[in-house]
């Protein structure tokens, strides 16, 4: 792809300790991970190839022939140019890009030029006062004050990088990578934050390479590398960095740590020795796992039993508790006493009423419903009702119910009986 040049394939074997799999940026081809206990604690493996940069980590020299990114792109990578900060946190973030990049919002080169002191100050910055590479490189120079120290932090929210910029000014790659994404994506440039591991040849220290030799003479997989072409990754390799989006070379990884004053008086965690632990030879006959067929089976049969008792109880209790209500000469009552009889016709095989019918039009459908719906809805919204008139409206209602239960589920004693155990009415629309 042309937005992809100056990349070459590179094709890494992976042999971990780990279930997680650490890939190079746009793999374009990836095997299956294996596992086996054959090495363990090495027991998984997998290749990976990617489209990787022929020199490695960018450098902002590298791209000074860069063109400014087109509409198209400029949309593709939006989300990675969103910085949602507070005013507070991103004026810290600003004054940084103003003093080192001399870039200034559009608001206040306005005000300059036109002597206004009231200005509105929107978020955007004038971006073409200096091309696309020289922005990239003016941010990662901005840290040559600023102190690196060895290590991996987990905080990562906003106001912990404000404080690594603003005053502490001494972080390790986890404030220096974050921190930068930030700058980047205020100056225009899409960035996101990288975490993994680096397997460098700079990082592989003698006790690395002890450690590899020792590996490599007990795992066969290993024997078909030269040991220059070997890199052991250790816990000490833990890294973040930023990958920043080029035009027509995609995302480009840069060491944000590049240009800051390196670790001084904690030591090189490289420089330890590497524990190798105990390789197997062989793997670890482990049993064939066997079904419990039939204790699955009757905990099926338990599940089941439960499930439907559960449902039975729950159908039956709750035409209890609507009839229970039903009793009660008022619009609840009337109400229940609707809902009592659409259940009970739905457990004998009746016809279900759609959720948008009225009483009257589920009467239509059903003719044997028109005098208890006509009835049912004169009580339920006829607003002026005195106490003797609603119950004697109400005495009239149970006997319509009891005639349009009558009339719509005739049957015999099967029908009944299996009303009694029918669940239809558990999926029931009102």
């Amino acid at each position: 792809h042309r937005r992809d040049r100056g990349r070459e394939p590179n094709e890494t074997f992976f042999l971990s300790t780990r279930s997680e799999r650490f890939l190079q940026y746009a793999p374009t081809k990836i095997t299956p991970t294996t596992h086996s206990g054959r090495f363990h604690p090495f027991s998984y493996e997998y290749t990976a190839e990617a489209s990787a940069l022929a020199r490695g980590v960018g450098n902002a020299h590298d791209w000074r022939g860069l063109r400014p990114p087109s509409a198209e792109t400029e949309r593709r990578v939006a989300d990675y140019l969103e910085v949602p900060l507070s005013e507070e946190h991103r004026r810290v973030f600003e004054q940084h890009l103003e003093r080192h990049l001399g870039m200034r919002r559009v608001a206040d080169l306005g005000a300059e030029h036109n002597g206004a002191s009231d200005a509105p100050q929107p978020d955007a910055f004038k971006l073409d006062q200096l091309p696309y590479h020289e922005r990239i490189d003016a941010i990662l120079r901005s840290f040559r004050e600023f102190q690196y120290e060895a290590g991996y932090d987990d905080d990562v929210s906003i106001a912990h990088m404000v404080r690594f910029l603003e005053h502490d000014r001494t972080g390790d790659c986890v404030e220096f990578s974050h921190t930068t994404a930030i700058l980047a994506r205020l100056a225009g440039i899409p960035a996101r934050v990288v975490t993994g591991y680096i397997a460098a040849e700079e990082l592989q220290t003698p006790s690395h390479r002890r450690g590899l030799e020792m590996i490599r003479r007990r795992v066969e997989p290993l024997q078909e590398y030269r040991p220059d072409e070997l890199y052991l990754v250790t816990t000490a390799h833990r890294h973040a960095w930023v990958q920043l989006y080029l035009p027509d070379h995609g995302w480009v990884e840069f060491e944000t740590t590049s240009h800051a004053i390196p670790p001084a008086g904690l030591g090189d965690p490289n420089l330890r020795d590497v524990v190798i632990p105990m390789l197997e030879d062989e793997p670890s006959a482990a049993p064939a796992p066997t079904v419990p067929w039939g204790m699955l089976a009757r905990a099926a049969a338990l599940l089941l039993a439960v499930t439907a008792a559960a449902a039975f109880a729950y159908r039956h209790l709750r035409e209890l508790y609507l009839q229970r209500v039903a009793q009660t000469p008022s619009e609840r009552g009337a109400e229940a006493l609707y809902r009592l009889l659409l259940l009970r016709l739905a457990a004998r095989g009746g016809v279900f009423k759609k959720r948008s019918e009225t009483a009257k039009e589920f009467a239509a459908r059903v003719p044997e419903l028109r005098e208890f719906a006509e009835l049912y809805e004169k009580l339920r919204y006829r607003t002026r009702w005195d106490t003797e008139a609603r119950a004697e409206a109400h005495a009239e209602l149970w006997r319509r119910y009891h005639r349009a239960l009558r009339s719509a589920s005739a049957g015999g004693p099967v029908t009944r009986i299996r009303s009694t155990f029918s669940l239809r009415g558990l999926r029931y629309q009102w």
